[in-house]
């Protein structure tokens, strides 16, 4: 994940130096921290809600899972 982030990071700052480049050069080259903390925070944000999503989808598995034991061992008796 650390990769994806440094990879954002690098991205994002190429991005705003490009697009604050007609603005000049020394505007750009400053902005490129700046884009690439902030190209990084939304991979983080993304990664984020990417895994809180895996994380709800295999709860909701695993109650549904609880439920069919309950059927089963009822079912026994």
């Amino acid at each position: 994940m650390i990769v994806i982030y440094m990879i954002a990071a690098m991205v994002g700052g190429i991005v705003s130096c490009l697009l604050l480049w007609p603005y000049g050069a020394a505007v750009a080259i400053v902005s490129m921290p700046f884009g690439g903390s902030l190209a990084a925070l939304l991979a983080a944000s993304l990664g984020y809600l990417r895994a809180s999503d895996k994380a709800k989808a295999h709860e909701s598995r695993s109650s549904d899972l609880d439920d069919l034991r309950k059927l089963r061992s009822a079912e026994r008796r």
